[in-house]
């Protein structure tokens, strides 16, 4: 069974400051394997959600490949694909890189990117403009060339303010494993959660809830912003 832990759940003010700004994302790991070599081929993906008013991305991002009790390797992804969107006052832009790793048979694998900031005016995260963020994935490639599951959209959501919110965070697994659904708190650059979170504000009763076995997710948040 493949665990997905969805979002440390974060506000945002409309406010903006020089910085990345980053707001969400997803990292995986697909396999296309080439059954001539003895390693495993794997196509990486990362999506990165950020605050288009705050420091573009470059065209390239180095993914961190860290085998258990191994050396850690660096895999580059190239930007593949872009949009940008408004939601109210806040401009968002959703980034997608792409590219390839060979990863060996029967191994224990974890990969992470990292990067400052967040935007500024994050609630439950203190002096956030200057706290980093962490994306991983974690795998093992098995006998049979095992891939990561991965989000079917980038979970990218925005709530009204005091009114109740649900919706399916809907993801997909390659190997046809059970997924369960669990929340988790921000990460850091460290890949620690960050220091002072506290769970985002709601109405009476209505704290942030995702459903393990089908991933329905609820919240009535007390205020209005993005969340991711």
């Amino acid at each position: 069974m493949k665990k997905l832990l969805f979002l440390g759940i974060s506000l945002f003010f409309s406010v903006s400051l020089s910085a990345s700004h980053l707001l969400g994302g997803q990292l995986s790991a697909q396999c296309n394997d080439d059954p001539n070599t003895s390693g495993f081929e794997y196509d990486i993906s990362f999506v990165i959600i950020r605050d288009a008013n705050g420091v573009g991305l470059g065209p390239t991002q180095n993914i961190e490949i860290a085998p258990a009790g191994g050396s850690a390797m660096n895999t580059t992804v190239t930007q593949a694909n872009s949009i940008t969107f408004t939601i109210g006052s806040r401009q968002i832009e959703i980034v997608w890189y792409e590219g390839s790793a060979t990863l060996q048979p029967n191994t224990n694998y974890t990969l992470s990117w990292s990067s400052c900031c967040r935007p500024m005016g994050v609630l439950n995260i203190p002096n956030s403009v200057g706290q980093s963020m962490h994306y991983w994935a974690q795998i093992n490639t098995g006998s049979s060339c095992n891939s990561t599951p991965q989000f079917v959209a980038p979970p990218l959501l925005v709530w009204p303010n005091q009114i109740s919110w649900m919706g399916s965070i809907a993801a997909f697994d390659f190997d046809g494993d059970a997924l369960t659904y669990g929340l988790d708190v921000p990460y850091g650059q460290a890949g620690t959660p960050n220091a002072g979170y506290t769970m985002p504000s709601s109405l009476p009763g209505g704290q942030p809830n995702v459903d393990s076995t089908n991933g329905l997710f609820q919240y009535v948040a007390d205020g209005p912003g993005s969340y991711s």
